[in-house]
Protein backbone atom coordinates (compact mmCIF):
# COMPACT_ATOMS: atom_id res chain seq x y z
CA UNK A 1 0.00 0.00 0.00
CA UNK A 2 2.71 2.27 0.74
CA UNK A 3 3.90 1.74 -2.83
CA UNK A 4 0.90 2.88 -4.47
CA UNK A 5 0.38 6.30 -2.42
CA UNK A 6 4.39 6.41 -3.46
CA UNK A 7 3.53 6.05 -7.29
CA UNK A 8 0.33 7.97 -6.82
CA UNK A 9 0.28 12.22 -7.65
CA UNK A 10 0.68 14.08 -4.58
CA UNK A 11 -2.72 15.13 -3.15
CA UNK A 12 -3.93 18.06 -3.45
CA UNK A 13 -2.76 18.61 -7.34
CA UNK A 14 -6.22 18.00 -8.68
CA UNK A 15 -7.17 20.08 -11.73
CA UNK A 16 -3.00 20.82 -12.07
CA UNK A 17 -2.03 17.39 -12.45
CA UNK A 18 -4.03 17.13 -15.73
CA UNK A 19 -2.85 15.19 -18.69
CA UNK A 20 -3.36 18.54 -20.41
CA UNK A 21 -0.48 19.95 -18.63
CA UNK A 22 1.34 17.66 -20.91
CA UNK A 23 0.14 19.23 -24.14
CA UNK A 24 0.75 23.02 -22.66
CA UNK A 25 4.65 22.56 -21.82
CA UNK A 26 4.71 20.66 -24.92
CA UNK A 27 2.88 23.97 -27.19
CA UNK A 28 5.16 25.84 -24.83
CA UNK A 29 8.71 24.35 -25.54
CA UNK A 30 7.69 24.78 -29.37
CA UNK A 31 6.55 28.27 -29.02
CA UNK A 32 9.55 28.74 -27.71
CA UNK A 33 11.35 26.95 -30.06
CA UNK A 34 9.36 28.91 -32.74
CA UNK A 35 10.48 32.18 -30.99
CA UNK A 36 14.44 31.61 -31.21
CA UNK A 37 13.73 29.27 -34.03
CA UNK A 38 14.27 32.68 -36.60
CA UNK A 39 16.51 34.02 -34.33
CA UNK A 40 19.16 31.41 -34.90
CA UNK A 41 18.14 30.77 -38.32
CA UNK A 42 19.16 34.49 -39.28
CA UNK A 43 21.89 34.40 -37.18
CA UNK A 44 23.57 31.34 -38.79
CA UNK A 45 22.15 31.54 -42.55
CA UNK A 46 21.00 28.29 -43.96
CA UNK A 47 23.94 26.49 -44.10
CA UNK A 48 24.86 27.23 -40.09
CA UNK A 49 21.29 26.41 -39.52
CA UNK A 50 22.07 22.97 -41.66
CA UNK A 51 24.87 21.75 -39.64
CA UNK A 52 22.84 22.66 -36.40
CA UNK A 53 20.20 20.57 -37.38
CA UNK A 54 22.82 17.70 -38.08
CA UNK A 55 24.34 18.34 -34.24
CA UNK A 56 20.45 18.40 -32.99
CA UNK A 57 19.83 15.05 -34.51
CA UNK A 58 22.97 13.56 -33.12
CA UNK A 59 22.05 14.93 -29.82
CA UNK A 60 18.48 13.58 -30.14
CA UNK A 61 19.08 10.03 -31.43
CA UNK A 62 22.44 9.30 -28.68
CA UNK A 63 20.42 9.22 -25.42
CA UNK A 64 18.27 6.24 -26.83
CA UNK A 65 21.47 4.50 -28.59
CA UNK A 66 23.54 4.63 -25.60
CA UNK A 67 20.52 4.00 -23.37
CA UNK A 68 19.83 1.05 -24.94
CA UNK A 69 15.97 0.67 -23.97
CA UNK A 70 16.13 0.96 -20.04
CA UNK A 71 13.80 4.07 -20.22
CA UNK A 72 11.05 2.41 -21.66
CA UNK A 73 11.85 -0.47 -19.32
CA UNK A 74 12.16 1.57 -16.48
CA UNK A 75 8.21 2.92 -17.32
CA UNK A 76 6.78 -0.37 -17.55
CA UNK A 77 8.52 -1.49 -14.31
CA UNK A 78 7.51 1.22 -12.45
CA UNK A 79 3.75 0.56 -13.66
CA UNK A 80 3.76 -2.79 -11.89
CA UNK A 81 6.92 -3.37 -9.31
CA UNK A 82 8.39 -1.40 -6.68
CA UNK A 83 9.84 1.50 -9.08
CA UNK A 84 12.61 2.31 -5.94
CA UNK A 85 14.85 -0.18 -6.77
CA UNK A 86 14.83 0.22 -10.67
CA UNK A 87 15.54 3.95 -10.32
CA UNK A 88 18.67 3.27 -8.17
CA UNK A 89 19.99 0.87 -10.82
CA UNK A 90 19.16 3.48 -13.68
CA UNK A 91 21.52 6.12 -11.39
CA UNK A 92 24.44 4.00 -11.57
CA UNK A 93 23.77 2.94 -15.45
CA UNK A 94 23.48 6.87 -16.05
CA UNK A 95 27.32 7.53 -15.21
CA UNK A 96 28.50 4.23 -16.94
CA UNK A 97 27.25 5.51 -20.27
CA UNK A 98 29.52 8.65 -20.16
CA UNK A 99 32.21 7.29 -21.93
CA UNK A 100 29.63 5.59 -24.98
CA UNK A 101 28.45 8.93 -25.31
CA UNK A 102 31.54 10.73 -25.70
CA UNK A 103 32.60 8.02 -28.17
CA UNK A 104 29.52 8.25 -30.15
CA UNK A 105 30.18 12.11 -30.65
CA UNK A 106 33.96 11.29 -31.81
CA UNK A 107 32.58 9.02 -34.39
CA UNK A 108 29.51 11.55 -35.86
CA UNK A 109 31.89 14.29 -35.87
CA UNK A 110 34.15 12.38 -38.35
CA UNK A 111 32.15 10.98 -40.39
CA UNK A 112 29.10 13.23 -40.90
CA UNK A 113 30.29 16.69 -39.69
CA UNK A 114 33.71 16.96 -40.59
CA UNK A 115 33.87 20.62 -41.36
CA UNK A 116 33.16 21.91 -37.95
CA UNK A 117 35.76 23.82 -36.37
CA UNK A 118 37.81 23.23 -33.65
CA UNK A 119 35.82 24.47 -30.97
CA UNK A 120 32.71 23.66 -32.90
CA UNK A 121 34.06 19.77 -32.36
CA UNK A 122 35.04 20.41 -28.92
CA UNK A 123 31.50 21.56 -27.76
CA UNK A 124 30.01 19.29 -29.82
CA UNK A 125 31.72 16.33 -28.23
CA UNK A 126 31.20 17.69 -24.98
CA UNK A 127 26.82 18.09 -25.74
CA UNK A 128 27.26 14.72 -26.49
CA UNK A 129 28.47 13.46 -23.43
CA UNK A 130 25.92 15.31 -21.38
CA UNK A 131 23.59 12.70 -23.39
CA UNK A 132 24.40 10.16 -21.06
CA UNK A 133 22.61 12.67 -18.10
CA UNK A 134 19.48 12.84 -20.99
CA UNK A 135 19.00 9.08 -20.17
CA UNK A 136 18.69 9.77 -16.84
CA UNK A 137 15.80 12.59 -17.63
CA UNK A 138 14.12 10.13 -19.25
CA UNK A 139 14.44 7.75 -17.16
CA UNK A 140 12.74 9.87 -14.77
CA UNK A 141 9.62 10.98 -17.24
CA UNK A 142 8.96 7.38 -17.56
CA UNK A 143 8.58 6.71 -13.49
CA UNK A 144 6.45 9.95 -13.51
CA UNK A 145 4.69 9.03 -16.28
CA UNK A 146 4.16 5.28 -14.29
CA UNK A 147 2.86 7.92 -11.36
CA UNK A 148 0.64 9.72 -13.36
CA UNK A 149 2.49 13.02 -12.25
CA UNK A 150 1.84 14.70 -14.65
CA UNK A 151 2.84 18.15 -13.44
CA UNK A 152 6.08 16.78 -12.69
CA UNK A 153 6.65 15.84 -16.13
CA UNK A 154 5.84 19.32 -17.57
CA UNK A 155 8.12 20.90 -15.68
CA UNK A 156 10.62 18.36 -16.66
CA UNK A 157 9.42 18.74 -20.07
CA UNK A 158 10.32 22.83 -19.82
CA UNK A 159 13.61 22.75 -18.21
CA UNK A 160 16.51 21.62 -21.02
CA UNK A 161 14.47 23.71 -23.84
CA UNK A 162 14.04 27.04 -21.22
CA UNK A 163 18.18 26.95 -20.78
CA UNK A 164 18.77 26.84 -24.10
CA UNK A 165 16.46 29.73 -25.08
CA UNK A 166 17.57 32.05 -22.48
CA UNK A 167 21.00 31.41 -23.76
CA UNK A 168 19.62 31.71 -27.39
CA UNK A 169 18.37 35.48 -26.40
CA UNK A 170 21.71 36.60 -23.97
CA UNK A 171 24.32 35.58 -26.54
CA UNK A 172 21.88 36.93 -29.29
CA UNK A 173 21.64 40.14 -27.50
CA UNK A 174 25.36 39.87 -27.47
CA UNK A 175 26.12 39.11 -30.57
CA UNK A 176 27.60 36.45 -29.81
CA UNK A 177 25.23 33.56 -30.81
CA UNK A 178 27.15 31.05 -32.58
CA UNK A 179 27.24 27.05 -32.81
CA UNK A 180 29.52 27.06 -30.23
CA UNK A 181 27.02 29.21 -27.58
CA UNK A 182 23.90 26.72 -29.11
CA UNK A 183 25.87 23.71 -27.98
CA UNK A 184 26.97 25.61 -24.28
CA UNK A 185 23.18 25.97 -23.80
CA UNK A 186 22.75 22.63 -24.87
CA UNK A 187 24.88 20.94 -21.96
CA UNK A 188 23.97 23.43 -19.37
CA UNK A 189 20.29 22.72 -19.88
CA UNK A 190 20.59 19.11 -19.64
CA UNK A 191 22.87 19.02 -16.73
CA UNK A 192 20.22 20.99 -15.27
CA UNK A 193 17.10 18.56 -16.07
CA UNK A 194 19.06 15.83 -15.04
CA UNK A 195 19.52 17.15 -11.16
CA UNK A 196 15.98 18.38 -11.56
CA UNK A 197 15.00 14.48 -12.54
CA UNK A 198 16.81 13.44 -9.05
CA UNK A 199 14.41 15.58 -6.77
CA UNK A 200 11.45 15.09 -8.64
CA UNK A 201 11.93 11.01 -8.14
CA UNK A 202 12.14 11.61 -4.57
CA UNK A 203 13.98 8.36 -4.27
CA UNK A 204 17.50 8.08 -2.50
CA UNK A 205 20.86 6.57 -3.83
CA UNK A 206 21.49 4.50 -0.87
CA UNK A 207 18.81 1.28 -0.60
CA UNK A 208 18.49 -2.28 -2.65
CA UNK A 209 18.69 -1.61 -6.54
CA UNK A 210 17.29 -4.38 -9.28
CA UNK A 211 20.30 -5.84 -10.55
CA UNK A 212 21.94 -4.43 -13.54
CA UNK A 213 21.74 -7.73 -15.66
CA UNK A 214 18.09 -7.57 -15.25
CA UNK A 215 17.17 -4.02 -16.08
CA UNK A 216 19.68 -4.15 -19.62
CA UNK A 217 18.15 -7.30 -20.57
CA UNK A 218 14.74 -5.66 -19.74
CA UNK A 219 15.71 -2.42 -21.63
CA UNK A 220 17.11 -4.55 -24.52
CA UNK A 221 13.57 -5.54 -25.14
CA UNK A 222 12.66 -1.72 -26.05
CA UNK A 223 16.18 -0.89 -27.34
CA UNK A 224 15.28 -1.28 -31.25
CA UNK A 225 12.00 0.03 -30.96
CA UNK A 226 12.98 3.20 -29.17
CA UNK A 227 16.04 3.46 -31.14
CA UNK A 228 14.03 2.96 -34.49
CA UNK A 229 11.48 5.48 -33.27
CA UNK A 230 13.91 8.59 -32.65
CA UNK A 231 15.70 7.51 -35.76
CA UNK A 232 12.62 8.16 -37.72
CA UNK A 233 12.61 11.70 -37.03
CA UNK A 234 16.26 12.30 -36.64
CA UNK A 235 18.32 9.79 -38.90
CA UNK A 236 17.31 12.16 -42.15
CA UNK A 237 18.22 15.13 -40.43
CA UNK A 238 21.53 13.58 -39.35
CA UNK A 239 22.71 12.43 -42.76
CA UNK A 240 21.10 15.36 -44.56
CA UNK A 241 24.31 17.55 -44.89
CA UNK A 242 26.42 14.69 -46.35
CA UNK A 243 23.67 14.10 -48.99
CA UNK A 244 21.85 17.43 -49.99
CA UNK A 245 24.35 20.02 -48.12
CA UNK A 246 24.42 22.11 -45.58
CA UNK A 247 21.81 24.42 -47.60
CA UNK A 248 19.13 22.67 -48.11
CA UNK A 249 19.93 20.59 -44.65
CA UNK A 250 18.66 23.86 -43.53
CA UNK A 251 15.30 24.31 -45.56
CA UNK A 252 14.52 20.90 -44.17
CA UNK A 253 15.19 21.45 -40.70
CA UNK A 254 12.70 24.34 -40.36
CA UNK A 255 10.24 22.05 -41.98
CA UNK A 256 10.40 19.43 -39.80
CA UNK A 257 10.45 21.91 -36.96
CA UNK A 258 6.57 23.01 -38.11
CA UNK A 259 5.36 19.56 -38.44
CA UNK A 260 6.17 18.58 -35.76
CA UNK A 261 3.82 20.91 -33.30
CA UNK A 262 0.99 18.73 -33.52
CA UNK A 263 3.07 16.12 -31.49
CA UNK A 264 2.88 18.28 -28.71
CA UNK A 265 -0.94 16.54 -28.00
CA UNK A 266 0.56 13.51 -28.89
CA UNK A 267 2.58 13.39 -26.02
CA UNK A 268 -0.28 14.08 -24.11
CA UNK A 269 -2.53 11.04 -25.43
CA UNK A 270 0.45 9.04 -25.00
CA UNK A 271 1.38 9.50 -21.45
CA UNK A 272 -2.17 8.99 -20.38
CA UNK A 273 -3.37 5.75 -22.26
CA UNK A 274 -0.02 4.12 -21.51
CA UNK A 275 -0.94 2.87 -18.16
CA UNK A 276 -4.66 1.76 -19.02
CA UNK A 277 -3.27 -0.01 -21.79
CA UNK A 278 -0.54 -1.52 -20.00
CA UNK A 279 -3.11 -2.89 -16.65
CA UNK A 280 -6.43 -3.54 -19.34
CA UNK A 281 -7.54 -7.29 -19.36
CA UNK A 282 -6.75 -9.34 -22.83
CA UNK A 283 -11.03 -8.52 -23.47
CA UNK A 284 -10.80 -4.77 -22.81
CA UNK A 285 -7.26 -4.24 -25.36
CA UNK A 286 -9.28 -4.44 -28.99
CA UNK A 287 -11.82 -1.33 -27.29
CA UNK A 288 -8.73 0.53 -25.82
CA UNK A 289 -6.35 0.23 -28.71
CA UNK A 290 -9.08 1.85 -30.62
CA UNK A 291 -10.22 4.94 -28.44
CA UNK A 292 -5.88 5.54 -28.04
CA UNK A 293 -5.69 5.88 -31.81
CA UNK A 294 -8.42 7.79 -32.27
CA UNK A 295 -7.94 10.17 -30.29
CA UNK A 296 -4.51 10.42 -32.02
CA UNK A 297 -6.73 10.80 -35.67
CA UNK A 298 -8.27 13.47 -33.98
CA UNK A 299 -5.70 15.71 -32.72
CA UNK A 300 -3.89 14.78 -35.69
CA UNK A 301 -6.07 15.96 -38.33
CA UNK A 302 -6.94 19.17 -36.32
CA UNK A 303 -3.35 20.20 -36.27
CA UNK A 304 -2.48 19.47 -39.69
CA UNK A 305 -4.81 20.90 -41.28
CA UNK A 306 -4.16 24.26 -39.05
CA UNK A 307 -0.46 24.45 -40.00
CA UNK A 308 -1.34 23.49 -44.00
CA UNK A 309 -3.04 26.77 -44.08
CA UNK A 310 -0.80 28.62 -42.17
CA UNK A 311 2.64 27.51 -43.64
CA UNK A 312 3.21 29.09 -47.03
CA UNK A 313 2.58 32.48 -45.15
CA UNK A 314 3.88 31.91 -42.15
CA UNK A 315 7.48 30.22 -42.73
CA UNK A 316 9.06 33.01 -44.71
CA UNK A 317 7.37 34.61 -42.26
CA UNK A 318 8.85 33.41 -38.87
CA UNK A 319 12.55 32.21 -40.08
CA UNK A 320 13.09 35.41 -42.96
CA UNK A 321 13.03 35.34 -46.46
CA UNK A 322 16.28 33.19 -46.88
CA UNK A 323 13.76 30.16 -46.34
CA UNK A 324 11.40 30.93 -47.98
CA UNK A 325 12.57 28.09 -50.76
CA UNK A 326 11.68 25.77 -47.47
CA UNK A 327 8.05 25.86 -48.22
CA UNK A 328 6.86 23.12 -50.69
CA UNK A 329 8.68 20.97 -48.40
CA UNK A 330 7.14 22.21 -45.61
CA UNK A 331 4.14 21.80 -46.89
CA UNK A 332 4.81 17.69 -47.50
CA UNK A 333 5.96 17.45 -44.10
CA UNK A 334 2.84 19.50 -41.90
CA UNK A 335 -0.09 17.95 -44.03
CA UNK A 336 1.69 14.63 -43.07
CA UNK A 337 1.86 15.29 -39.87
CA UNK A 338 -1.29 13.31 -38.46
CA UNK A 339 1.09 10.43 -39.42
CA UNK A 340 3.80 11.44 -37.12
CA UNK A 341 0.97 12.17 -34.00
CA UNK A 342 -0.80 8.34 -35.13
CA UNK A 343 3.26 6.81 -35.25
CA UNK A 344 3.49 7.92 -31.61
CA UNK A 345 0.72 7.01 -29.93
CA UNK A 346 0.79 4.15 -31.57
CA UNK A 347 3.78 2.97 -30.51
CA UNK A 348 3.38 3.76 -26.88
CA UNK A 349 0.07 1.34 -26.75
CA UNK A 350 2.38 -1.67 -28.18
CA UNK A 351 4.94 -0.32 -25.50
CA UNK A 352 2.53 -0.61 -23.25
CA UNK A 353 1.79 -4.23 -24.40
CA UNK A 354 5.40 -5.18 -24.05
CA UNK A 355 5.65 -5.79 -27.47
CA UNK A 356 8.89 -4.17 -28.25
CA UNK A 357 9.53 -5.86 -31.22
CA UNK A 358 6.69 -5.35 -33.23
CA UNK A 359 7.35 -1.41 -32.47
CA UNK A 360 11.03 -2.05 -33.66
CA UNK A 361 9.81 -3.69 -36.59
CA UNK A 362 7.54 -1.37 -38.19
CA UNK A 363 9.83 1.83 -37.31
CA UNK A 364 12.81 0.33 -39.06
CA UNK A 365 10.84 -0.25 -41.98
CA UNK A 366 10.01 3.69 -42.20
CA UNK A 367 13.39 4.56 -41.36
CA UNK A 368 14.36 2.43 -44.18
CA UNK A 369 12.24 4.05 -46.69
CA UNK A 370 12.95 7.10 -45.55
CA UNK A 371 16.74 7.12 -45.59
CA UNK A 372 16.61 4.95 -49.11
CA UNK A 373 14.01 7.90 -50.61
CA UNK A 374 16.73 10.24 -49.39
CA UNK A 375 19.51 8.79 -51.35
CA UNK A 376 17.42 8.39 -54.45
CA UNK A 377 15.56 11.51 -54.35
CA UNK A 378 18.07 13.90 -52.93
CA UNK A 379 20.32 14.81 -55.74
CA UNK A 380 17.00 16.37 -57.90
CA UNK A 381 14.85 17.45 -55.57
CA UNK A 382 17.18 18.14 -52.02
CA UNK A 383 14.78 19.06 -49.08
CA UNK A 384 11.87 18.72 -50.70
CA UNK A 385 12.80 15.32 -51.44
CA UNK A 386 13.57 14.85 -48.22
CA UNK A 387 10.42 16.04 -46.82
CA UNK A 388 8.50 13.20 -49.40
CA UNK A 389 11.05 10.64 -48.31
CA UNK A 390 9.85 11.52 -44.34
CA UNK A 391 6.23 11.53 -45.09
CA UNK A 392 6.61 7.63 -46.76
CA UNK A 393 8.55 6.34 -43.93
CA UNK A 394 6.07 7.83 -41.59
CA UNK A 395 3.25 6.21 -44.02
CA UNK A 396 4.63 3.27 -43.79
CA UNK A 397 4.91 3.20 -39.80
CA UNK A 398 1.77 4.00 -39.13
CA UNK A 399 0.23 1.33 -41.41
CA UNK A 400 2.45 -1.52 -40.17
CA UNK A 401 1.61 -0.32 -36.36
CA UNK A 402 -2.02 -0.28 -37.04
CA UNK A 403 -1.76 -3.59 -38.49
CA UNK A 404 0.45 -4.96 -35.24
CA UNK A 405 -2.18 -3.69 -32.84
CA UNK A 406 -5.22 -5.26 -35.67
CA UNK A 407 -6.83 -1.86 -35.84
CA UNK A 408 -8.76 -1.86 -38.61
CA UNK A 409 -9.85 1.16 -41.21
CA UNK A 410 -13.07 1.68 -38.70
CA UNK A 411 -11.15 3.05 -37.02
CA UNK A 412 -10.65 6.22 -38.87
CA UNK A 413 -14.93 6.89 -38.72
CA UNK A 414 -15.11 9.62 -35.92
CA UNK A 415 -18.08 9.88 -34.11
CA UNK A 416 -19.41 12.32 -31.64
CA UNK A 417 -18.67 10.57 -28.59
CA UNK A 418 -15.00 10.33 -29.80
CA UNK A 419 -14.46 14.11 -29.77
CA UNK A 420 -15.76 13.82 -26.43
CA UNK A 421 -13.59 10.72 -25.13
CA UNK A 422 -10.50 12.94 -26.60
CA UNK A 423 -11.02 15.62 -24.55
CA UNK A 424 -11.63 13.87 -21.46
CA UNK A 425 -8.48 12.48 -22.35
CA UNK A 426 -5.96 15.55 -23.08
CA UNK A 427 -7.75 17.63 -20.15
CA UNK A 428 -8.15 15.26 -17.08
CA UNK A 429 -6.60 11.99 -17.70
CA UNK A 430 -9.90 10.12 -18.30
CA UNK A 431 -9.30 7.35 -20.36
CA UNK A 432 -12.53 5.61 -21.64
CA UNK A 433 -12.70 2.63 -24.26
CA UNK A 434 -15.27 3.39 -26.71
CA UNK A 435 -16.71 0.93 -28.49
Amino acid sequence: MAEIMALSPPQGTGKFNSPLLISLSRVAIMMIALGTAPIISRELGPSGRGLYATCLAALGLAPVIVGLGIPMAVRRLASIVDHRPVVRSAYRIVFLLLSPAFGLGVAVSILLVPNLTYSQRNWFLAAMSATAFFVLVLCAQSVLIAAHRYSAIAVLHFIQPSVTAIAVFVFWAFSELTLETLLWGYVAGTSLAALAAFFLLRVSVRGPRMSFEYLGRQGIKYAGSQIAETAASTVVLLLAVATIGSYEAGLLAVSVTLATLPLALGYAIGSAVFGGVASADSSDLPRARASAIRAAIVVGILGAATLVLVTPYGLPFLFGSAFAPAVPAAVVLVSSSCLLVVNYVSTQVLGAEGRGSAMALWQVAGLAVGVVGLLCLSDDLGAFGAALSMAAGWLVTTVGCLSALRVGPSVVVIRPADLKACFNLCVRGKFVFTS
